[in-house]
Parts: structure tokens; sequence; C-alpha cells
């Protein structure tokens, strides 16, 4: 059952007996409060009330009387003599429509103020969002920039195989996007943490030994073996990296995916886990072409470099044995942009000595 709400009415005349006639009329369902003048009455109000309803109850009948009174503001001119029902009547429906027109406003300025918080808020987040973009970016190439700095030292070669690996993805990644089956998960984004990642993708060789690892010629069976498990030591060690940084750090997993299975084969013939197909993360498969090709193109004590074409014939040769073959016709679009990255970063003249296997 509603509450019927209970207005309170203020009667202002100098006639006592109209005040004492008004009074019962309206108190039934108001409060009435009576005073003897006009003046008396704009003594009783203030801003607050400046929507209450206002209704003349007047002997004037005169048409030009009542538009005065009406242009002063007020809701209603009743003329007398007038009936108590009428009186009533608009006495209940006057206070009803001064409230509806006030709440519509209290519910305006509420909202408006509501809409101002909300909007403070939303420009607060924003800036704290930035902020710790800006704070992540920086991690990234913090941490990134130490674990090469670590791989160079091992090795002075190792620096352009990273350059040229992270350009080589670059333009992959970008071409392959250009396939309708891709271009939803190589957005911008995407692309841009797979070009942040790839320099980790050999991590792992910092954990083989200099005797595997420098070694001039070719390796034996055992040592071989031995340096497959660059993969899974590169995944723990960008594992271990990504748990210390905690919240914040799910680039990692990119990178965690390229070091782990960039030796696996799209037939399912390579390394560490044997995974076949897409079960190959894809960022491994992209980065399983840009890295082949740059040891193809490269020098070693142990072999010779093929030609960039040769090296771009290989890559093909290869489509739907050892790669991808989506990636492969990326490749094919995007292969002259691979010659112009080998030939901008390419190696320094060594000797054989000195030339260690972290490109291999």
């Amino acid at each position: 059952m509603t509450t019927r709400h209970r207005a309170d009415i203020l009667v202002a005349d100098d006639g006592a007996p109209h005040r004492l006639l008004l009074e019962p009329v309206l108190g039934e369902r108001h409060t009435v409060h009576t005073i003897s003048s006009g003046g008396e009455a704009l003594d009783n109000v203030d801003p607050a009330t400046g929507q209450m309803p206002v209704l003349f109850l007047t002997s004037l009948t005169d048409a030009a009387d009542e538009a005065r009174g009406l242009s002063l503001g007020a809701q209603d001119f009743i003329h007398e003599p007038y009936s108590r029902p009428v009186v009533a009547a608009r006495a209940e429906s006057h206070p009803r429509s001064g409230r509806a027109r006030k709440e519509p406003s209290l519910r305006k300025g509420e909202l408006e103020r509501l809409a101002a918080d909300r909007e403070r808020h939303i420009e607060a987040q924003a800036v704290e969002l930035i902020r710790r973009q800006q704070e992540l970016i920086a991690a990234r190439s913090a941490l990134i920039s130490g674990f090469c700095a670590l791989a160079e030292a091992r090795d002075s070669e190792t620096g352009n195989h990273i350059r040229r690996t992270q350009q080589y993805v670059r333009v992959l990644a970008g071409a392959l996007a250009k396939n309708p089956r891709y271009r939803s998960v190589l957005d911008d984004e995407s692309i841009r943490v797979l070009v942040q990642s790839a320099p980790l993708h050999d991590v792992g060789k910092v954990a083989i030994p200099d005797e595997i690892l420098l070694k001039p010629g070719r390796l034996t069976d055992e040592e071989r073996r031995l340096m497959t498990t660059h993969c899974e030591k590169g995944r723990r060690i960008i594992a271990a990296a990504a748990a210390e940084l905690g919240p914040g750090s799910s680039f990692l997993r990119c990178a965690e995916d390229m070091a782990a299975f960039h030796h696996e084969w799209w037939n399912g013939a390579g390394y560490p886990s044997g995974l076949a197909g897409e079960a190959i993360p894809l960022s491994a498969r992209i980065m399983a072409v840009a890295d082949v090709y740059d040891a193809l193109v490269s020098w070693r004590p142990y072999k010779q470099p093929l030609s960039l074409d040769a090296t771009a014939s290989e890559i093909v040769r290869e489509r739907g044995t050892h790669f991808d073959p989506d990636v492969v016709d990326a490749f094919q679009e995007c292969r002259d942009e691979f010659a112009a990255i080998a030939l901008v970063f390419q190696d320094r003249a060594v000797v054989a000595a000195s030339s260690p296997r972290m490109a291999s």
C-alpha cells in the first residue's frame, strides 16, 4: 500500500473567516499553516521553497487580474465563491506537480554529480594505467637488455644474430598478419610482443658449457644432445624471471614459448617435445623460420654460408616438413626484406677459432 505524501500548505489571508474555512478543508490530507498577510508569507519562504506552487483564491473576476496573477508565477487562480471540493482537489494536485518538477531536478543534479565523479575516477585510472604501462615497458626493456648482455658476454657474434632474428620476426609476423586466418591473433600489440620476445629465444645457451658452446668444429652426438637442452634451459630461465616479476610479466609467456619450441618441426621430427602442426605455438613457428634462415646465411667454422637465394629456396623446400606452410608462404612475400636485413646486420669477419654457436 502506497503511503500518501502529506504536504505543508501555507494559507495567507488577512481575513480570519477565510483562514478558518480553509483550514479544515485542507487539513484532512495536509498540514496547514495560517498567517494573516502576504508580507508575513514572504518572510516564511526561502530559496529551498522556490518551486512551491502558489494558488490565488480571490474575489477578483476580471480576466486581466487572473492574467497578472499567473504572470507573477501563480499555478492556479480560483474565483470566489469557491467550492470546497474544488479547492481540496486543486490543493491536492498542485503539491504533486511541484514535487514532480522538483524531484527530476534533484535526480538530474545527482546524476550529473555521479557522472562527474565517475569521469574523474576514470581519468585517474587512465593516468595510473599509463604509468604502469610505462613501468612495464621499461621493465621489459631492462630484462631483455640484461639477457642480451649476458648472451653477448659469452659470444661476441650473438648480438648480430639477435638483431637479425628480431627483425626477421617483425617482417614475417607482419606478412603473416595479412592472412585472414591470423589477422585476429596478429594485431599490432601481438606483433610488438613477438618482436620484444625474439631476442630471448636462445637465452638457454648461456647455461651450455663453454667446451660445447665455443667448440670450433662439429659436435659429437653427446655434445649435440647437450646442446639441445638449451631449449628447456631457456624456458626455465624465462619462467623464473616471470615468477619474480609477478603480475605484468605476461609478455614473457611468448618469450617462453619461443625459447622452448623454436626447434620443433611442423611434421613432429623436432625437439625437445616432438610437437607437430598447430600444437607448436605460433610464436615458435615464426621464430623457427627466422632462426634457420639466419643459421643458413651465416658463416660458421664448420660450414660456409649459403647465398641469400639458396637460403630462401631451402626455406621453401622445407614447407610442410620443417616449417608451417602458412609461415613459409608469408616468408615468400617478404624474402627481399629478409635479404636486406641479413646484409645490414651481417657479421664481421672472424677467425675460425673464435666463432661460437650461439646462432646455430
